[in-house]
């Protein structure tokens, strides 16, 4: 994470981040109701190769501007802090199943709803024939976008329930089969 001054230009702090063994990719920065920047990031294991890591969860923490300090307020692991709230097998933590967040909200209260949709790896019918016909040539993944959620945290950082709204799915032909999880999620947005 690099912080530059938005006077002069110039480079106020580069923060790495991997952290206590899981790796932290930023996917939004909010200002609070309390007037502190919050970061949410998607978290992998460390250990994953950057090309291949898949996502294990989210977290939601403080980040100081200045400093470039990032206070982490929770860590969501999908399948020990999700549980209660996704169906694990269809929707978020089978091999193929995430989640992807676009966008979150923070309350007065310290409450807050997460907005996303569920997406996992597929295979496109078109795909699987273009393949055929061209002898093993072409590729037959794909990306399906499923339904979105509306997942809401109580201001104890609890996630207390998921509102699930169905829409039409979308697909998103990948260039390879080859192609993570973790990269195809780095796609989608």
């Amino acid at each position: 994470l690099v912080g530059l001054s938005t006077e002069t230009g110039k480079q106020l702090y580069r923060k790495p981040m991997d952290i206590k063994g899981i790796s932290y990719e930023p996917m939004m920065i909010k200002l609070g109701p309390d007037g502190k920047l919050k970061i949410v990031s998607t978290m992998t294991n460390e250990e994953d190769k950057f090309l291949t890591a898949k996502p294990i969860g989210f977290s939601i923490a403080n980040l100081n501007d200045i400093t470039g300090e990032i206070k982490t307020l929770k860590d969501f692991n999908f399948l020990n802090d999700l549980g209660t709230v996704l169906t694990m097998k269809n929707e978020s933590k089978s091999e193929e199943g995430y989640i992807k967040s676009h966008n979150i909200c923070m309350m007065q209260d310290g409450s807050m709803v997460m907005v996303g949709e569920f997406f996992r790896k597929t295979v496109s019918a078109a795909g699987m024939a273009f393949k055929i016909i061209n002898g093993g040539n072409g590729s037959a993944a794909q990306i399906t976008i499923e339904n979105m959620f509306l997942m809401r945290i109580d201001k104890n950082l609890k996630v207390k329930s998921m509102d699930i709204i169905e829409k039409d799915k979308e697909r998103v032909l990948l260039p390879t089969e080859m192609m993570s999880v973790g990269i195809a999620s780095r796609l989608l947005s």
